[in-house]
């Protein structure tokens, strides 16, 4: 064989070698694309799967919750209600339905544990079932029914076909935005009519009207008159005030960019003003203090001063936090000798210059009013006797908690410690039961809650 002959036969030896690996690359990345694919859609239809599951199994409980009556079965019932509502979240929430709107669902699986929950609570403390509870949670399992029956339809669709990660997926095809509005949509679409309940949880329907308490009865401002009421915040006329829109909502307000008239001064302020009453709703400059100067005592007196100044009175702090040389401090309004922790305004004060740099008082405008008819019917000693007798018992006060429906309840705030740990009980000044326990986490960065 001539030299030629072999560097040919090498050549084509390489070509065929080369050709046979691109092949079974190509056969290699084939299959593990397939079976990714086959994995991702088996995961998609576990997770739809266990959804189902979860749905149906909340519709059984609520079917249950009609013949119960009894406190433990009913702590029992909202217990089991509230795993499967989670577990349903948790599944509703792996399926690539991004491109569907599923407020209505996503609503109803809160609400229904929340609602439930709100029934134990109440049993537990002395109270009953109504029957407009009965009725409530005769209506829930309906809805149940209905949501099970749809995700059992989409279900289907998986086993036969019809609905894969590639349609789920690319959501720009008609076809496939059809096919999902056939099989989420069509679910929204039963709840259009949902009852709207009204109860003691953070999803009640009454949450959404709630109104704004320190803005009630007060007059609409323009939009020139929410500028004069920012010029008269700063107290200097060496600043622009320029509109940076509305924001309508529960809190409808104005908008507006605050400029320094000094060129090359990078510093500027956001703020907003309600449009009901020309309220300073909130405002944060853009500041950054590199250095702390000034100590936490110091910083709390100067935000003292700042809401005493603008017409805050009668504020009393209580936890704060440190970081990036701002101090950001929690006030409480009170009354008399009660502290109504649900009156909040935060403000935030710069550690080198010790100025305020930012103010939300969101907290305040919703809740601040008179409370005059706020009285205790048990003693801070009996309110103490609901305290283990582990805790030392350090003081008590009385103070107005919020709860999770924006509701409000008097208690006494009973503030003890363990060995070296701290501790907040409220307790009921009605009842005597406990309410709410709170750890104080204490450290170099502030004092705060959890």
């Amino acid at each position: 064989m001539t030299t030629t002959q072999k560097r040919i036969t090498a050549i084509i030896t390489f070509l065929s070698i080369t050709t046979v690996v691109g092949i079974a690359a190509a056969v290699y990345q084939y299959s593990r694309a397939r079976n990714y694919r086959s994995v991702i859609n088996h995961s998609y239809s576990r997770s739809l799967a266990e959804l189902t599951d979860s749905v149906s199994d909340i519709g059984f409980s609520l079917e249950k919750g009609l013949l119960v009556s009894s406190p433990s079965q009913v702590v029992r019932l909202s217990n089991e209600i509230n795993r499967h509502s989670n577990s349903a979240m948790a599944n509703l929430g792996q399926l690539p339905l991004s491109g569907v709107q599923m407020d209505n669902t996503e609503k109803f699986l809160s609400q229904v544990g929340d609602y439930t929950n709100s029934l134990a609570m109440r049993v537990s403390r002395g109270g009953t079932i109504s029957e407009e509870d009965y009725a409530n949670l005769k209506n829930l399992a309906d809805y149940c029914d209905k949501l099970a029956e749809r995700l059992e339809e989409t279900q289907n669709s998986f086993y036969d076909g019809k609905l894969s990660i590639e349609r789920l997926k690319n959501e720009s095809k008609k076809e496939n935005s059809k096919f999902l509005d056939d099989v989420a949509g069509e679910s929204e679409k039963d709840f259009a009519d949902y009852p709207s309940l009204v109860y003691d949880g953070p999803f009640s329907a009454h949450i959404d009207t709630v109104e704004y308490s320190a803005l009630q009865n007060l007059n609409e401002v323009s939009e020139e008159q929410a500028r004069t009421v920012l010029k008269e915040f700063i107290g200097n006329d060496s600043y622009i005030i320029k509109s940076a829109g509305e924001k309508e909502g529960r809190l409808p307000s104005y908008t507006f960019e605050i400029y320094p008239e000094k060129s090359g001064s990078s510093n500027y302020l956001t703020a907003e003003v309600t449009k009901k009453g020309g309220k300073l709703a909130w405002f944060l400059n853009n500041y950054c203090p590199n250095e702390t100067k000034i100590s936490v005592t110091q910083a709390i007196e100067n935000a003292k001063t700042f809401l005493y100044t603008h017409g805050y009175n009668n504020m009393k702090e209580s936890y704060y936090d440190c970081r990036n040389n701002v101090a950001t401090i929690n006030f409480a309004y009170t009354q008399g000798d009660i502290i109504m922790y649900p009156d909040l305004i935060k403000v935030k004060i710069a550690m080198d210059s010790g100025q305020c740099i930012g103010l939300e008082a969101g907290g305040y405008l919703m809740n601040n009013k008179d409370r005059s008819d706020y009285a205790p019917t048990i003693s801070p000693s009996q309110a103490r006797a609901s305290v283990s007798s582990l805790a030392s018992i350090d003081s008590v006060q009385l103070a107005v908690i919020p709860t999770d429906s924006m509701r409000e309840i008097l208690c006494y705030e009973l503030k003890g410690h363990i060995d070296d740990r701290n501790y907040l009980v409220y307790v009921n000044a009605e009842t005597g039961i406990q309410e709410q326990v709170l750890v104080l986490i204490e450290s170099e960065n502030g004092i705060l809650t959890t």
